[in-house]
């Protein structure tokens, strides 16, 4: 089946029929689709993975694979608290567009790791050509200190003009 215009490989719902009200029911399924769509739906409330990082979904340009499980309280109204989520997505040649002084990171392979408060990312890409290393930390339902962005390499003079960091 398909989630808006993303593939749904394999799913599953666990639930007891007669469990008492209240009591949690599983989602689980894997997906493959453009980052873009995977992520829009991801962001859409209760999840809303990208909700404090300024990062909007249509930036995310190439494919990727996931697996998540989201557990739902058998509620009609269900806080965004009371959810717990998991998941891993795999990307390779991923693109972030515009991600420092106009650059992009390219060709990005690496993985997501989705928990209910918080999501990680490792990835090793290019930026302005240079080869970097990513790391991404977003804390969920935290205000302050809620994004670690760590990105590591090491740039040529060219790179360094494209990134208005001068080295000559």
């Amino acid at each position: 089946g398909k989630v808006g215009p993303v593939a749904v490989n394999k799913g599953d719902i666990e639930f007891t029929a007669l469990s008492p009200r209240g009591q949690p029911v599983y989602y689980r399924f894997s997906a493959n689709g453009k980052a873009s769509d995977i992520l829009s739906i991801l962001n859409d409330e209760p999840l809303a993975v990208l909700k404090d990082t300024g990062f909007d979904p249509s930036r995310f340009i190439g494919d990727v694979n996931v697996r998540m499980e989201i557990m739902r309280p058998n509620l009609r109204e269900v806080a965004r608290e009371e959810y717990a989520f998991s998941g891993r997505a795999t990307f390779d040649d991923l693109t972030v567009t515009e991600i420092f002084h106009g650059a992009d990171i390219e060709s990005a392979a690496g993985a997501l790791e989705l928990k209910s408060q918080s999501m990680a990312v490792v990835a090793n890409g290019e930026l302005a050509g240079s080869p970097i290393k990513i790391e991404w930390d977003q804390a969920f339902n935290r205000k302050k200190g809620s994004s670690k962005f760590k990105v590591s390499g090491e740039i040529d003079t060219l790179a360094g003009d494209v990134l208005g960091m001068s080295q000559r």
